[in-house]
């Protein structure tokens, strides 16, 4: 094979598997919300949740992104420190353009996904159902 066909066999292939685009990395806030993204994946913390992203997040040709992971949705008061996790299955998924962030989060057994609007670099502090 020449050199020319394998370069764009390679080109193709790190498209197709993403490798073109780094993983988003750091923390995005905004709708009483927090994400913090590294290169293998994230927390979502929310004012009565939390949730986690399994693997990275790479952006598509689209700008946008899916992953699956787990959310768990908290009560009001206080809470045994013995209780079991409440984790859902969930699908993150989203764009992203400049610095802005359009994140939805679909938690198994919901009927409405969360959309949340957040923004690189922006700290919020997240405070807790009550």
């Amino acid at each position: 094979m020449s050199l020319p066909k394998r370069s764009l066999l390679a080109l193709v292939a790190m498209t197709l598997s993403g490798a073109t685009h780094p993983p988003l990395t750091g923390e995005w806030g905004g709708d009483r919300a927090r994400l913090i993204l590294s290169a293998t994946g994230g927390t979502l913390e929310r004012d009565c949740g939390s949730g986690t992203i399994k693997g990275p997040l790479r952006l598509d040709a689209h700008h946008g992104f899916k992953a699956k992971g787990t959310f768990e949705t908290y009560a009001p008061g206080p809470t045994p420190a013995d209780a079991p996790p409440r984790l859902q299955p969930t699908l993150y998924s989203g764009t992203v353009n400049g610095d802005a962030m359009m994140l939805t989060v679909k938690v198994k057994g919901t009927a409405e996904p969360m959309t949340l609007h957040l923004v690189r670099g922006k700290r919020i502090k997240v405070i807790r159902c009550f």
